[in-house]
């Protein structure tokens, strides 16, 4: 299968995935958690310390706590769908060999981090949320210079593409 035909269906597939994803599952997760946030967003607010997050988690009560299994089969599929499309999004716009294992990184950092606020959730044993909270804070990095090299590959693409016209 050619490049442009991966890149449009991991396109439509994450495309799908966000729509499910904010429409459906996420009103769920705020109805299941009392609106009252998300772990993943509390990790990587530093003004937020380990025993707010910890108390989020306790505050969820045992519904909450229960849909956290939900949430983490979602963030897994996340991770599923938007490896790939990030990782061929990078091979298309600088052709290295390299570049593209940067969201692949990012996805197993994601994996430790849901594994540890799934744990952490679910048998409220709280001592691995400061590793969740460095592997979530590795996976912001690593998608920020994966989305950096994206739009700067854009970029270059247009500039390519403006010279020649």
């Amino acid at each position: 299968m050619e490049l442009k035909t991966k890149l449009i269906i991991s396109t439509t597939v994450f495309i799908i995935f966000i729509i499910y994803f904010s429409a459906v599952f996420l009103p769920a997760f705020e109805i299941a958690t009392n609106s009252q946030g998300m772990v993943d967003a509390y990790l990587v607010d530093y003004t937020k310390s380990i025993s707010d997050i910890e108390e989020l988690i306790i505050n969820y009560g045992e519904t909450g706590r229960a849909f956290m299994l939900n949430f983490f089969i979602a963030d897994t599929m996340y991770i599923i769908v938007s490896v790939p499309l990030f990782s061929l999004l990078i091979l298309a716009l600088t052709q290295t060999k390299y570049l593209p294992f940067i969201p692949v990184v990012a996805g197993i950092f994601d994996t430790i981090e849901n594994i540890a606020v799934f744990y952490s959730a679910s048998s409220l044993n709280m001592q691995f949320l400061g590793l969740a909270r460095f592997f979530a804070t590795a996976k912001g990095v690593c998608l920020v210079i994966s989305w950096t090299i994206i739009i700067g590959g854009l970029i270059r693409s247009i500039v390519i593409r403006m010279k020649k016209a």
